[in-house]
């Protein structure tokens, strides 16, 4: 799914949902909003999304998987609360959210490959 870049552009996810993969938005423009629901994006293709991702805190995660790379390259800031990587590579270049409590960070490796990786 490829996400707009212009204002007022938005992906509600008002359940938890798979997609093939997932890109475009550029800073404010483009934004994924989480709610309390997963969304688990991913294939075997390189994507870069570049808008704003949100979620309720302790509630709502961002999920990697297929064997691709997804960047998160954003202006905009990530606030939710688990972000996990199955599979392929996931490319974090953003300002992270500020708040208190706990948060999330998982690589699991399902391929059985030694290439799963998040780096920031």
């Amino acid at each position: 799914m490829s996400l707009a870049s212009v204002a007022g552009a938005k992906l509600l996810v008002s359940s938890s949902e798979t997609i093939g993969s997932l890109s475009g938005g550029t800073g404010a423009n483009g934004e994924v909003a989480l709610g309390h629901n997963n969304l688990t994006t991913g294939d075997a293709s390189t994507t870069t999304f570049g808008g704003t991702i949100s979620g309720i805190a302790a509630m709502g995660g961002l999920v990697k998987q297929g064997t691709g790379v997804m960047n998160l390259d954003t202006t905009g800031v990530l606030t939710f609360d688990k972000l996990t990587a199955n599979d392929g590579t996931l490319n974090v270049n953003s300002a992270l959210g500020t708040g208190s409590g706990t948060a999330v960070v998982a690589v699991n490796d399902t391929a059985g490959g030694a290439d799963d990786r998040v780096s920031n």
